[in-house]
Formats: C-alpha cells, structure tokens, sequence
C-alpha cells in the first residue's frame, strides 16, 4: 500500500495487527501504519506484543492513543446500539422516528466490526440486515434487483423499503475486505441466514446497483431520483466513495469501465457545487449542480447546504486520496482546509452554507420523539471527525495534527465521543427562537448516540492510521514485508485448532490428548496433545 503526502509518493512501513474486542481474547493480524498514525495495539492484550514508536501521538503529546478509543467506543456502540435490541442490527436510539435501524447502519455496524477485528459482530449484523432487509428476486446475480430495504422499526418490522445506495455499496465493499481475510486465513468463512458467502452477496449488489441505481453513471441514492431531464435527477454526494468504485471495477472486471466512469462523474459532479471553491457541497444535488428544491430525506434548507448528508464526502474523499493518490480529491480537500483554516481552524468547524456562512443560529431541530431540542449549528466530535478526515485526507501531517487535537477533546475516556459538559455556543443556553427564549439543553450522551458516533469514529480511525486498504493489502496474499517484526523475527499469528475432519476447535489448544491441526496464515502442521 502507498499513502500520498503532498504530491509525493510514500511507502508505508505497517505493522499488521488487528485486536478481537469482543472480550479483548485474541489477537490476530491486520494492517495499521506505523509512520506519523497511532498504532493499532490492544489495551489489553492476551499475548505480548513487541512496542512500536508512536510519533503521530507523542508528537501530539496525548498519553490516549487513538487504538483505545476507537476500541472503547466500539464497544459503546455494541451497547447502547445493537445489544440493547433484539434484531441485531444497529439501531437509533434518538433519531426522529425513536429506536429504529437502518441499512446505512448495517454498513456502518460492519465498518466498525472489520477495522477492530471482531468477526462476531460483523457477522450478526450482517446477519440482522440479511434476515430483516435483504430483498432478493433470486439468488442470480443477473436478476438485478436485489437491494437492502433502507429501515425497520425496533423489533425488525418494515417501515421504509427501497434501498440506499450508499449502505449498499459500502456492505458490497466490506464483504470484499471481509472476503480477502477469509482467503488469507485471518477470518473464518460464513454463510448468512440468507445462504449467501460474502463474496457471493458483494457480487449480486454489485449487480444491483450497477443496473438500477445508476443514471448516465452518476449513483443515485437508490431506485429513485431517475429523470430524463439533466435537471431533474437527485443526488446525494456524502454517498460517493470513488475509492470503493476502484476496487469495485477489479473486483468484477468485466464492469471496470462501469465503475471508472461512476468515479468520474462523482468528482464532475462534485466539481459543480456552487461551494467547490470553499470545499463545500450540498446534501443535496441535480446533476447539474443546481438545487433539488427540498428533494432528498430529511432535506434541511431545501438540501442546499452542507449539512449531516454532505459532510461525509470529507470522509469518503480522504479515503481516495490516501488509498489511490486521486488529484481531484486532494484539489476539493485542500480548497475545504483553505476555507475551514480562513474561519479559524479548528475552533471553527461546523456546517455551512455554499457562500460560506454558518447556517442560522436559532435553527434547531427536535430529536426522540421531540424530547430533545439542539441548533443545527453543530461543533461536536461529528464535525470535529469530519473535519479532520478532511485535513489528513489532504496528506498534510501537520495540518491533520491541530483537527486531531479539536476532534480528541471530544473524547473524555469513556466508551462514547461527546463532553459530559457541552463545550460548544449552543449547549446548554438560552436562544431566541421565533422571538421566544429557549433553553437548547445538554445532551450529554451527543445527538442521536448513533450517526454522531459513527462519524466521529470514521475520522479518527483515518487519524489513527486503522482505515486501511484491505483490498491492496492482502490481494496477493500476506507480503512478508508487512508482517511484524521482533527482534526474534516475523511475529507468529495467534494458531487455530482442527480436528482431524477440519472442524474448527478455536483459538485455544485442544488439552484432550489426540492428533490435531495447528494453523496460521499459509501454515498447517499436525501436532500431539498427550
């Protein structure tokens, strides 16, 4: 894998580690980099492991590197979000409509799984969207209309159908990575509920949504938004993940020109905001750039600005450039800095108009049930993510180093990002509203407990050098040049145990006396318990 940092191409040096969190009981491998990012190092680890320098979080002078948090903070999601329900499935506890779940979640749910090594949780939540989402004609990839329905309600019921083209593409993506780890013999292979592998279900999405939500190779955000009209389409930027495309177009080649033609007309369509020069861009588009006059879910300000959907493409942006070197993603990320660092760094990070104002003070929304009022001015560890995956995803170290700083005081050690005491204007105090004064209270637990979470988590994990590129990585196998070091030399991965039949017996070593198979990633040996 190589990184890009200012036009300038660098090879990492990688330790491959990646930590089981359910339980903290077994430590395997996967790729975290080690120059200027914070290591991927269990807090409580069941073997030794050798130390690692840490330059990213020495020079920031933490004593909490990223690894901790963004294990603990998983371990918060799993809490209040999928093991509080039955499903499953990842739910929101605050959204508009209490308790719910959506397929984006599924998707998100898995991110988290996969990057702290839990294939438990990445099964079962898969799993959830299979058993409660999935829609199939059949199980033929060609039958092109198989898709996840986008919500259901606390215990599993329908409430919302058709798909959203972003979750379903980033579950197509983590079933690829998810797959590679299979085939190098990190991971375990699985079948869903619905019988399908994970390479068998990435292909028929793949499928899908190159034949049904795709318009003139723009993604729309699911079966709908379709016009004949250039003018007419509606689109949601935060969903293009031109990084994922690539890998997309060798996973089927085949449909390579396919999906290098989605990535082009992401970045002609990012290139059209009427905030391009700012690194702005709407929630909501045509594509042509113009307005969709209110047209999208949850569409504040008419869609027009760069709001909660939008502000993801700093995420999915960053992702391109760091993976793949894209130009264009570099040109649109710095042009965001040079607007953010204009306001006032990172004290000033928010959501903003297209012409650069922040959106209006006394506009609030109301969340669980309407028992929670908060300005939809925001500075909160979801913009402090989304900004500083921003800044790293320019490769500027040093710039990424003061967004880190605004994005880890959000963070106060507990198994959630949000402060106890609300640190921004808006928590906490009295505004006028339509004329009226009106208390905007504390949420101590922050926003939603769930979309907040997740994108506070997504830029630290890019901070923290775990985002990794698993397709790249382990494609042609585990290279012996990424496989950790002791002075003893390469670092053995955690065995696995066989009987003589192949069925697997677990990490542990068999004490019942037998033969047995002792496996590591393209090692098998027979050994004798006695």
């Amino acid at each position: 894998m190589k990184v890009f940092f200012n036009g300038t191409t660098v090879a990492f040096t990688t330790l491959y580690i990646m930590v089981k969190v359910l339980k903290i009981a077994a430590v395997l491998t996967v790729a975290t980099v080690v120059l200027s990012f914070a290591q991927l190092l269990p807090y409580t680890p069941a073997v030794e492991l050798p130390k690692v320098p840490d330059p990213y979080v020495s020079k920031l002078g933490r004593t909490m590197p990223y690894d901790t948090i963004l294990l603990k903070t998983w371990e918060g999601i799993k809490k209040r979000n999928i093991d509080a329900y039955s499903t499953g499935a990842v739910h929101r506890p605050k959204s508009e409509t209490p308790h719910d779940a959506v397929s984006e979640g599924i998707s998100y749910g898995m991110f988290l799984a996969l990057y702290c090594n839990d294939q438990e949780y990445f099964n079962s939540v898969w799993d959830a969207g299979e058993r409660y989402m999935w829609v199939a004609s059949s199980n033929i990839p060609n039958a092109g209309i198989n898709h996840y329905d986008w919500r259901i309600n606390q215990t599993g019921g329908k409430t919302g159908t058709g798909p959203a083209s972003d979750a379903d593409q980033d579950i197509a993506l983590l079933l690829i990575f998810a797959d590679q780890l299979v085939r190098v013999g990190i991971w375990e292979p699985f079948t869903s509920m619905r019988g399908a592998s994970y390479e068998q279900r990435a292909r028929i999405i793949l499928n899908s949504i190159r034949t049904t939500m795709l318009e003139s190779h723009f993604l729309l955000p699911g079966r709908w938004g379709q016009t004949s009209s250039l003018n007419g389409s509606t689109i949601n930027p935060g969903y293009f993940a031109p990084a994922f495309y690539r890998i997309f177009g060798e996973f089927e080649p085949d449909h390579k020109a396919t999906w290098d033609r989605v990535i082009d007309s992401s970045y002609v369509l990012i290139n059209r905001s009427l905030g391009a020069e700012r690194g702005l861009i709407p929630d909501w588009t045509r594509r042509n750039g113009t307005s969709t006059g209110g047209a999208g879910y949850n569409a504040y300000r008419g869609g027009d600005a760069l709001y909660r959907d939008a502000i993801r493409v700093y995420w999915r942006l960053g992702i391109d450039y760091l993976w793949y070197g894209e130009p264009r993603a570099k040109v649109f990320l710095d042009n965001a800095m040079s607007f953010i660092e204009s306001k006032g760094g990172p004290q000033a990070i928010n959501f903003f108009e297209m012409n650069g104002d922040l959106l209006p003070e006394n506009n609030v929304e109301n969340l669980a049930g309407g028992t929670i009022t908060r300005s939809r001015r925001e500075h909160s560890h979801l913009t402090a993510g989304m900004w500083a995956a921003a800044a790293i995803g320019t490769g500027d170290v040093e710039l990424a180093k003061k967004y880190s700083e605004r994005l880890i005081s959000f963070y106060e050690g507990e198994d959630y990002w949000g402060n106890a005491e609300d640190p921004t204007p808006e928590g906490g105090r009295m505004i006028t509203i339509n004329g009226a004064p009106t208390l905007v209270p504390e949420d101590t637990l922050r926003n939603e407990t769930y979309f907040d979470q997740f994108l506070a988590w997504f830029g630290a994990s890019m901070l923290g050098g775990v985002q990794r590129n698993i397709w790249e990585d382990l494609k042609d196998g585990i290279p012996v040049s990424i496989r950790p070091h002791t002075q003893q030399g390469h670092m053995q991965y955690a065995p696995k145990y066989y009987n003589l039949h192949g069925q697997p017996l677990g990490a542990q070593k068999p004490i019942v006396p037998g033969v047995y198979i002792e496996k590591r990633p393209g090692v098998a040996k027979r050994i004798v318990v006695r």
